[in-house]
């Protein structure tokens, strides 16, 4: 039997949760609101939710208690990706 094959473009880290940035392959950490754990890529400023093997962008407005929330805010308004409606 060969290998898995990972397309995601996100490196496993063998804990159950991605390492890089699924945008830019920047280094990611984990952050919190109390409640939910995300991940935040320092370099692009994009954060993320892993759950049951399945990486997702986070909407900033769902997170009120993160301490890096201006910074989430700050890219979800700079990036016409991410706005409804822009693709």
């Amino acid at each position: 039997m060969g290998e898995p094959i990972n397309d995601s473009g996100v490196e496993p880290s063998g804990l159950g949760a991605a390492t890089s940035c699924p945008a830019c392959a920047g280094r990611l950490r984990a952050v919190s609101d109390g409640e939910t754990t995300n991940f935040l890529c320092r370099q692009c400023g994009r954060c993320w939710h892993v759950e049951l093997s399945h990486v997702s962008r986070v909407d900033p407005m769902t997170c009120p208690g993160c301490p890096f929330l201006q910074t989430c805010r700050t890219r979800y308004a700079n990036d016409p990706e991410w706005r409804p409606g822009a693709r």
